[in-house]
């Protein structure tokens, strides 16, 4: 039993009893058990995994990086050509109305929107001043006439037998008297009447009226008369697709957000040359409908089969350095072409250089391929549904 001192001291520290000795003795066996209890857990942990399997992950198989997709090979065939443009709706009969003559609005027979036909009084001037100018050339008619029946009754002729004398004795008469020249006055008069009194020159639809009775009027627009028998759309195409576009070719006429079916029309001119725009304006008929308003916005459908094209899905055109690229497969690898593309319709492209006859492209996938990259091309047969690798 050890005996402790404290240092530079002579007292004695009393030794530890018999009680305290044990318990540190337990502490002590507790403490040296520990390693050997653990082995044997693990000894117990070590048969059970050796004999119940354990579940792990399978490695994958050898090309699970790879990109997969789907390819076709491009032969020249028929490409459903479809031009889809936003027109405009025009009257084919549309005029503004001017007075001839100036003056003061004395009648407006009409309002926008109603409908006229052909001939119809739209307004009148005042026409006061000239109808006392008529009726006093009544007057000077009348002494004209008086004064040729006498100057025919000297020359042994009445004025009933007037087609009977000799023209140029006729003609002297007329001078002499005045009637020719009152003749011409009046006429004159009256179709400057005639004038005052604006009419429709065709049947149509009031439009854009700018009038009120009182004002004066001028030789500017004073209506406009919008036939409703006949409409036409123009609407501009791109110079490629102006070659597949003819005289009196069908197109299909839709009002923008209208569910019935298209209107039908055709082609009715081609205007040669280039917009500011950089397109071209194509003119066609529209069949009749209440619903077609001038000026409206519809869409404009062109269609026509090219023959001998070489036809890829959108799908299978990228973008690469700002250019149109595609990806065809060979040895299980892919590499790009950059490609010029031709028409277009909703969900195909024409290639017109790039791209040779019996090539296999990537339809699907190529949005990350690069050039080189090898590929797992998996096809589905139409026929048996079944995959191709």
């Amino acid at each position: 039993m050890a005996i402790l001192y404290r240092l530079n001291t002579n007292r004695r520290i009393p030794a530890p009893t018999m009680k305290n000795c044990f318990g540190k003795i337990l502490s002590i066996t507790a403490v040296a058990m520990l390693p050997l209890l653990t082995n044997c857990g693990s000894s117990e942990n070590k048969e059970k995994s050796d004999s119940e399997p354990v579940a792990t992950t399978p490695a994958p198989e050898g090309d699970w990086l790879l990109d997969v997709v789907t390819t076709a090979r491009v032969e020249p065939q028929n490409f459903d050509m479809e031009i889809i443009s936003t027109g405009l709706i025009e009257a084919a009969d549309r005029l503004s109305l001017v007075f001839e003559r100036s003056g003061k609005v004395s009648k407006v027979l009409v309002r926008n929107g109603q409908s006229v036909v052909e001939g119809q009084a739209i307004a009148e001037l005042d026409v006061s001043e000239i109808e006392r100018s008529i009726t006093r050339k009544k007057f000077d008619c009348e002494e004209s006439e008086i004064s040729l029946r006498d100057i025919l009754i000297g020359q042994g002729y009445s004025y009933e037998q007037k087609d009977e004398v000799p023209e140029n004795q006729l003609q002297l008469a007329l001078l002499k008297s005045g009637y020719l020249r009152n003749k011409n006055d009046m006429e004159d008069l009256l179709h400057q009447k005639e004038q005052m009194v604006l009419r429709a020159p065709f049947s149509g639809v009031v439009a854009n009226l700018k009038i009120r009775p009182g004002e004066m009027v001028g030789n500017g627009p004073v209506c406009e008369i919008v036939g409703r028998e006949s409409m036409e759309v123009l609407f501009s195409v791109l110079p490629n697709e102006v070659g597949i576009i003819k005289n009196g070719q069908p197109v299909g006429v839709k009002i923008i957000g209208d569910t019935d079916r298209p209107l039908s029309g055709r082609v009715l001119s081609i205007n040669p040359v280039i917009n500011n725009e950089g397109q071209i304006e194509v003119r066609a008929s529209v069949q009749s409908s209440p619903s077609l308003i001038p000026g409206m916005s519809v869409s404009v459908s062109v269609k026509e089969t090219v023959p001998g094209q070489l036809v890829l899905p959108k799908t299978a055109v990228v973008e690469r350095s700002g250019r149109k690229v595609v990806f065809t497969v060979s040895d299980s690898k892919a590499y790009w072409h950059y490609v010029t593309l031709g028409l277009q319709n909703t969900t195909s492209y024409t290639i017109t250089d790039g791209l040779e006859a019996g090539e296999e492209v990537v339809t699907s996938g190529a949005q990350n391929l690069s050039d080189g990259i090898a590929v797992v091309v998996q096809n589905i047969d139409k026929e048996d549904n079944t995959t191709e690798d």
